[in-house]
């Protein structure tokens, strides 16, 4: 879903604790898993493609053309993707549900309906331990001959996802294979903890990608400020997290500290938090002196939350283009002015209705994107039972008492974003509110933070 809206980037992954056996290896850093589920769709495909007559030729093929070759050792026709023209009438192409690939004399064309249909296999390499420089000769021999050529049955499990290729580990009978191959392997520092660390995170443009998420548009609220500010993590976002966490506790001890003069509101720095002693990605929001003591307070963007930091390093700008893991949010027909207009007791409970409704992160929801040309991002937020949460926060508000202010400010907004309220669910209505949002990025705004203003850490 992100993908299509240019939100994020496509990366590759398998599902961990699957069951899965190789279609094709190259070798232990390049090679092909399909998953045992995946069996019938590919008997499916199988029988559907076997009447080729049904399909006509390519006339004029061009790179990157999904359509159908012959796999030669068995007379059968499969998926392919145009990768080279070699001259006239002769094409290299790679099965896409299997990973090989084979120089075809002829191609036929495929309806877009099947050609755009989910690959069966996926490119993979195995993780490369640290303790090791790099897979021997006999470590390779051993890799293809677990794989007894798709014959043995693994478990996989994801350790990160990829723009080129998904890093597995692979276990047989409950253990992992690697543990054969280290053996074989010269001892010493393997690949760069960074290359992982990429890998998991960004894509060719530095935003996270919604394939990482299995469950695609799941999530849960990491903090409430207000309706009109609040911020989501993906439900599939723990591994990211704690990947972020390992990267940054590594690259923490070789940045640079930050003189005291060059500390200003705004900065995006490391941050080393008073509470814990980790360090995070953080915006600098203010300066606070508590006795003895002077730290900072900042805003976690990768949570949401503000904490004390003491400790404020510079950041490294591999780690500064990372897409951040909490995306600012506000609910479809609420606004920061708000506050205002419905006071600031109604306010507070509507904030207090939200975080109740968060459960501490422990709810899952799925949500829609109403505008992604601002900030906050505008969403709707659904309950697994499909009602939207806005409903939810205007039913606690007539339960609360008082007069039904926010009822009667959505109605109207209904009414100027070009037609009367059905009087039904917001999932109902045609137009979201049309109104002021801030345009500025979190950056811009607390460049101009007042000290005065700044919340008690303890908010």
């Amino acid at each position: 879903m992100l993908v299509e809206k240019k939100l994020a980037t496509r990366l590759l992954y398998v599902p961990s604790g699957q069951r899965c056996f190789t279609s094709h290896t190259e070798s232990i850093d390049e090679f092909y898993l399909q998953l045992e589920r995946d069996v019938n769709p590919l008997d499916m495909m199988g029988n559907y493609l076997a009447d080729v007559s049904k399909f006509p030729d390519v006339e004029e093929p061009n790179l990157g053309m999904i359509c159908l070759a012959e796999f030669v050792d068995d007379g059968l026709w499969y998926r392919v993707q145009v990768v080279g023209i070699l001259g006239a009438s002769e094409y290299e192409v790679l099965f896409l549900d299997y990973g090989n690939g084979a120089t075809v004399q002829k191609l036929k064309q495929l309806e877009p309906g099947i050609a755009e249909l989910t690959r069966l296999c996926t490119k993979c390499a195995l993780r490369l331990p640290e303790n090791v420089k790099c897979w021997s000769a006999e470590a390779q021999a051993k890799f293809v001959e677990l794989t007894a050529m798709g014959e043995t049955v693994f478990t996989v499990q994801l350790h990160s996802p990829g723009p080129s290729f998904a890093t597995v580990e692979l276990f047989l009978d409950g253990r992992n294979i690697v543990e054969q191959l280290v053996a074989l392997c010269d001892k010493g520092t393997g690949s760069s903890p960074d290359a992982m660390s990429s890998s998991f995170f960004l894509g060719d443009d530095n935003r996270l990608d919604d394939s990482y998420q299995l469950e695609d548009d799941k999530v849960h609220i990491s903090h409430v400020n207000s309706p009109a500010e609040f911020f989501i993590q993906f439900n599939n976002s723990f591994d990211a997290l704690r990947n972020m966490e390992e990267l940054l506790a590594a690259k923490a001890k070789h940045c640079e500290p930050i003189a005291a003069g060059d500390i200003r509101n705004g900065l995006f720095c490391l941050a080393q938090l008073v509470h814990n002693g980790k360090f995070c990605r953080a915006l600098v929001l203010s300066e606070v002196h508590g006795g003895q003591a002077t730290y900072h307070l900042v805003l976690l963007v990768d949570y949401g939350y503000r904490a004390a930091a003491t400790d404020l390093r510079k950041m490294p700008p591999s780690i500064e283009e990372m897409s951040r893991l909490a995306k600012k949010c506000c609910l479809e027909h609420y606004l920061p002015t708000d506050e205002v207009a419905l006071g600031a007791a109604r306010w507070s409970l509507l904030r207090s209705r939200l975080t109740e409704l968060a459960d501490t992160g422990k709810a899952v929801f799925t949500f829609e994107i109403v505008r992604n040309d601002c900030d906050p991002l505008i969403i709707r937020l659904f309950t697994p039972a499909g009602v939207n949460v806005e409903d939810l926060l205007r039913d606690d508000g007539a339960a609360g008492g008082g007069d039904d202010t926010i009822n009667s400010l959505v109605a109207s907004s209904s009414n100027v974003a070009g037609g009367a309220s059905t009087g039904g669910e917001a999932q109902r209505r045609a137009k979201p509110k049309q109104a002021f949002f801030r345009a500025h990025s979190d950056l811009e705004f607390v460049e101009n933070y007042e000290s005065s203003t700044a919340p008690n850490v303890d908010d």
